[in-house]
């Protein structure tokens, strides 16, 4: 129920409206009024139909042959209906129709909402670009579970606020070391679940030695031999070379 609120906060931290890329949306913003809100706010968008009987009522004002729809995978099917009305917008709106192969064997038919033009994306981009929206869903998920936060600790509102507020600074740091440390080392890619579990979990020793601090990793780890590896390649940091014993 907050899609504007979270353009709007977006945009205040980006700086403008305009630097805003590609907005991916699940089907219950697939209405005709949030679709006119994006386009009079110039917004690039890819969004899922709400009813999947529009969908089907399209296909049957069109009535597409089997030429006319183009192959996205082995079960996925796209078909570039134009420019479509849609209820409560006064704006045509591009409309890709999807035919897919659900688990059960059976055809299934879905719609897409586009502000991209068909020089700017043809069909099967269309359907291909709005899947990058699971992949984002996979991100949340892995930070969500990474972090501990997939269930709350309590009802009370402040409570969660406190939460939340503590889970998204340590959210913050964590991409903090993971662009200014972990930058170079070849595990720069690290999921925050990994970073959490895998490599935050290395037993490691630390050494004061005047203005300078060593830091013992066990030799055997290979994320930290990896970690260590890649620092020096990149000369950034003075770690040492893997000692064998943490401890005496």
């Amino acid at each position: 129920m907050r899609l504007w609120d979270t353009i709007y906060e977006v945009a205040e931290v980006l700086g403008s409206l305009e630097r805003i890329g590609i907005i991916r949306a699940d089907a219950i913003y697939g209405i005709g009024l949030d679709i006119t809100g994006l386009i009079e706010q110039t917004l690039s968008f890819l969004i899922k139909g709400k009813d999947p009987r529009t969908a089907k009522r399209i296909l049957r004002e069109l009535d597409p042959s089997y030429d006319d729809w183009k192959r996205v995978d082995e079960t996925t099917w796209a078909f570039d209906a134009k420019y479509v009305i849609i209820r409560n917008c006064p704006y045509p709106v591009r409309t890709v129709l999807i035919k897919a192969i659900d688990a059960k064997g059976e055809l299934e038919y879905r719609h897409i909402y586009t502000s991209f033009s068909l020089k700017e994306m043809n069909e099967v981009e269309v359907v291909t670009s709005f899947r990058k929206r699971i992949d984002i869903e996979a991100i949340i998920r892995d930070d969500k579970y990474g972090l501990y936060i997939d269930n709350l600790r309590t009802k009370n509102f402040w409570g969660i606020w406190a939460y939340l507020l503590i889970a998204c600074a340590t959210h913050n740091l964590i991409s903090l070391f993971r662009k200014r440390v972990l930058s170079g080392t070849g595990i720069e890619d690290l999921g925050i679940q990994a970073i959490v579990k895998k490599l935050a979990d290395i037993p490691a020793k630390l050494e004061k030695e005047q203005q300078r601090m060593r830091i013992f990793f066990p030799a055997g780890h290979e994320l930290a031999r990896r970690f260590i590896q890649g620092k020096q390649n990149s000369h950034k940091g003075s770690i040492l070379p893997l000692e064998k014993k943490l401890y005496n």
